[in-house]
């Protein structure tokens, strides 16, 4: 975007670009004072913003919305949402985890979020219900729609796709996890292999995620022809 940027005429808004300033700053000291860290982290935000309009004008925070607006993956999900959304996750992948373990021949027992099994008890804590892929891969879907993703309908069919790909993504894992234990024991399931599978199942979770991206692109071309 860099010609594009330079080819925008600078158009400082002082006046507005003060005022945003202003606002982030009292966000930040409203953040503070209240122990609000994720107020305290869009102020930041709000501030470059601000910067923008201030030295630059409208029309290049308008070209800069959407790099200014990846940032808020890199906050933290406030404590109140984010814990409205790892419940369910936990218990998703639990669920998940157990019917894919018996799968395997492998006796297993869900009691909320913990899976019991012969030698091991399992519990799939708030790092372990998938969020932190899910926000990953939900980042990196949105960078893919905007730069090689041009239909609206494949946009939202896609981006629908994440929340599946990484609940069914994490439930392999703590299924996996499951099943290593019970043959090999506790010490499959910390350290090393605990880590490393974790980042065998993301990077699968983002082929399958590219799968769809690709299959829905040749499902619309043979639409077409027909």
């Amino acid at each position: 975007m860099r010609d594009r940027l330079m080819q925008t005429a600078c158009e400082p808004r002082f006046l507005l670009g003060g005022l945003l300033m202003l606002l982030a700053v009292m966000m930040l000291v409203f953040g503070l004072l209240g122990a609000e860290l994720y107020l305290t982290r869009i102020s930041m935000m709000v501030s470059i913003v601000a910067l923008v309009i201030y030295f630059a004008g409208l029309k290049w925070s308008k070209n800069l919305a959407f790099p200014i607006g990846l940032l808020l993956f890199a906050i933290p999900l406030p404590s109140i949402i984010f814990n409205q959304i790892t419940a369910p996750l936990q218990l998703l992948a639990s669920d998940y985890a157990t019917r894919a373990i018996r799968l395997f021949g492998v006796p297993a027992l869900r009691e909320g979020n913990v899976i019991e099994l012969a030698q091991i008890k399992l519990q799939v804590v708030e790092a372990c219900s998938g969020i932190r892929s899910l926000m990953t891969l939900a980042t990196l879907a949105v960078v893919y729609l905007r730069f090689f993703e041009k239909r609206m309908w494949r946009r939202i069919a896609v981006l629908a796709s994440v929340v599946p790909i990484a609940v069914v993504a994490n439930a392999a894992r703590v299924a996996g996890t499951g099943v290593m234990s019970h043959y090999r024991g506790a010490q499959a399931a910390e350290g090393f292999m605990h880590m490393f599978s974790g980042w065998v199942v993301f990077f699968a979770a983002f082929l399958l995620f590219m799968l769809i991206a690709q299959i829905l692109i040749a499902f619309e071309k043979l639409f077409r022809r027909r």
